[in-house]
């Protein structure tokens, strides 16, 4: 929505279970990466902008990965950076 003028730029950080799935998330991360991308590119502008959206999008995340672990092993996700310019 932004005519191509706006960048962003996240690092997205999980809580996981255990190490059996820290492995999984390794050998999954191209996947991750684009699922992830996927989401983030049908957001608005406003959407990813708005502070009180960050925790929603970040349920989305762990919707949209989940279906790659077993069942409970994605806890938490972080954006220890998330920039918008």
């Amino acid at each position: 929505g932004s005519g191509g003028t706006r960048f962003l730029m996240v690092t997205p950080s999980f809580e996981l279970k255990d190490a059996a799935t820290e492995q999984l998330m390794k050998d999954h991360e191209p996947e991750i990466r684009d699922k992830i991308l996927s989401l983030l590119g049908k957001k608005t502008v406003e959407e990813l902008t708005e502070s009180g959206m960050r925790d929603q999008i970040k349920k989305e995340v762990i919707d949209v990965v989940s279906p790659l672990f077993p069942k409970g092993s994605v806890l938490k996700v972080y954006f220890p950076q998330f920039v918008i310019q």
